[in-house]
């Protein structure tokens, strides 16, 4: 059986042993929405699902990321990638060295949130517009112009960072509050 479980004001995904995924992930509250036989069908209705309730949707659907990743996927907070990236530098260091690797992998880090030197926001103001923005979700604003209302109360920030927040593109590392 496939669980589709909602972790209220976090996420909707997708497990075998809901339980067990939701506590891993550091969550004791969630209920299950859904139940499935079909894979698939499961992997389909957790991004409608998602687009419903207006979470980030997962970029990779649940059938391919059991598939690739077993139950290392959707992991909150994290990159479900780090596993291959972390092979990739393995075989690179064999190629130049540890000390290569060893640097690469201190750069990639420094790069999140305010440690990227591209970087406009604190994190401060980061959080302020994830939790305005999920506020707005949970209080049952209709879908339609609720990034452009966020957009408009942060007005100081660029548009394209405040929408980027809310889809949940950049500043992954941060959690509504």
């Amino acid at each position: 059986m496939f669980y589709l479980y909602h972790i209220p004001r976090v996420k909707i995904g997708c497990s075998t042993q809901p339980k067990e995924r939701v506590e891993k992930q550091g969550y004791f509250n969630f209920q299950i929405l859904e139940t499935h036989t079909d894979i698939y069908i499961a992997s389909d209705r957790e991004i409608e699902l998602q687009k419903q309730y207006g979470y980030p949707v997962d970029k990779v659907p649940y059938h391919i990321s059991k598939k690739h990743w077993g139950s290392k996927a959707g992991k909150i907070g994290g990159n479900t990638h780090s596993d291959l990236r972390n092979q990739k530098c393995s075989e690179l260091g064999k190629k130049t060295g540890a000390i290569n690797v060893r640097k690469m992998i201190e750069k990639r880090r420094s790069y999140k949130g305010k440690g990227n030197p591209k970087c406009q926001i604190t994190e401060f103001q980061a959080q302020q517009i994830l939790n305005y923005y999920t506020e707005l979700v949970n209080s049952g604003h209709r879908k339609y112009g609720l990034i452009t209302n966020v957009i408009n109360h942060f007005n100081t920030i660029p548009k394209r960072i405040v929408k980027k927040i809310c889809l949940r593109e950049t500043w992954k590392h941060i959690n509504p509050q």
